[in-house]
């Protein structure tokens, strides 16, 4: 055999392509993101829970007196 010749059995080296030298967060913030019904249900539930603390910034006051 020749020194050209490849050997079948060693491993191939491994590509790295862009998202193999992503970290673990970064993947999965970007797997989030291209759901666009996780990030949808995200942004409801934040902004029930804004309207929660801020929605009596936003109301009338009550102006009936108390009995």
């Amino acid at each position: 055999m020749s020194e050209t010749t490849k050997n079948p059995t060693a491993p191939a080296t491994p590509a790295r392509s862009s998202e193999a030298a992503m970290s673990p967060t970064r993947r999965a913030v970007r797997q989030f993101f291209s759901n666009k019904l996780a990030v949808l249900g995200t942004a409801i539930l934040v902004a029930l829970v804004l309207f929660s603390f801020l929605g009596h910034c936003c109301t009338p006051p009550n102006r009936s007196p108390r009995t």
